[in-house]
């Protein structure tokens, strides 16, 4: 019995030296593995290394060795001066319009009489510029109003101009505008003045002074009287340049001491074509920049 229980003892011991072999096996198969690599690795690290040493070391640089600013700048200033220069051509052939008194008188041969400012503040309050001419009559408006007549009166010293007429080339450049501020700046100074609204089509000099239906009416503001156009209708446009046209208008002119004809664009209708023939003077009216310069020499050509 004592023999058979040392026997299974020796059984079991012989189990677990070979369980311990197998793992001393293994534990020295992965070391030969590790120390195979670790020299190989150490003979590339002994292949590539430099055979060079220090002398020594490199100092910080205090400037930029790159880009050269003498360099780069002459190249940013002309590069910005031609494009400046691309600009400004383009500027130039986008605008289409007058900015100038002296690009009227190159470009169409014709006297300037003046520059009338815009009022963009006043209209943007509910304020017509008819309205603000009395209340300041002395105000840059004013100012360019009267400036534009007294330019008309000086063309002609010899025959005082009595037949005004107020012509554009395209809609919505101020005519009645400037006709309505004219007829009001004189009538407030004592002078008698009438406006003959003769676009006929699309009369609108009442309506600048809130009138209702009627022949000759008076503007209780000023005193400035305003024969209105009528109902719109379709009409012949000889009817303007009719004996009874011309037997009128030298009536109202013994009468009055101007007399405004209000007309239609140039451009737009013909019928002002024939009321040049019956005015002494024209007044051209050509809105700042927007107007385009090829629309104003062809009306003027007309």
């Amino acid at each position: 019995d004592a023999a058979k229980a040392e026997v299974a003892k020796t059984n079991e011991r012989e189990v677990q030296l070979r369980s311990l072999e197998r793992e001393a096996n293994a534990s020295r198969t992965l070391l030969e593995n590790l120390l195979g690599r670790t020299k190989e690795t150490a003979s590339q690290e002994s292949f590539i290394q430099a055979d060079a040493s220090v002398l020594s070391y490199a100092a910080v640089p205090e400037i930029a060795s790159s880009p050269t600013k003498k360099l780069i700048y002459p190249l940013i200033l002309a590069t910005a001066l031609l494009l400046g220069l691309v600009v400004a051509i383009m500027v130039e052939k986008l605008d289409l319009g007058f900015r100038s008194a002296e690009e009227i008188v190159r470009f169409l041969g014709v006297r300037s009489l003046g520059l009338i400012p815009m009022l963009s503040k006043i209209t943007s309050m509910g304020k017509s510029p008819q309205d603000y001419i009395l209340d300041n009559p002395q105000s840059a408006f004013g100012e360019g109003v009267r400036s534009l007549y007294t330019n008309v009166l000086l063309s002609d010293v010899v025959q005082r101009p009595k037949v005004l007429l107020m012509a554009s080339s395209l809609p919505s450049e101020g005519k009645t505008t400037i006709a309505v501020a004219l007829a009001r700046m004189l009538a407030a100074l004592g002078q008698s003045v009438l406006i003959v609204d003769c676009d006929l089509r699309r009369p609108t000099t009442h309506k600048s002074l809130k009138m209702e239906a009627g022949v000759i009416q008076i503007d209780d503001a000023s005193g400035a009287h305003i024969l209105r156009a009528g109902q719109p209708q379709n009409f012949s446009p000889e009817q303007l340049d009719s004996s009874a046209m011309q037997k009128l208008l030298r009536n109202l002119a013994r009468k009055y001491d101007l007399v405004i004809l209000d007309s239609a664009p140039i451009l737009a209708v013909s019928d002002t074509l024939f009321l040049a023939r019956l005015a002494d003077k024209t007044v051209f009216l050509v809105r700042w920049v927007r107007t385009r310069r090829e629309s104003v020499a062809l009306a003027l050509k007309q």
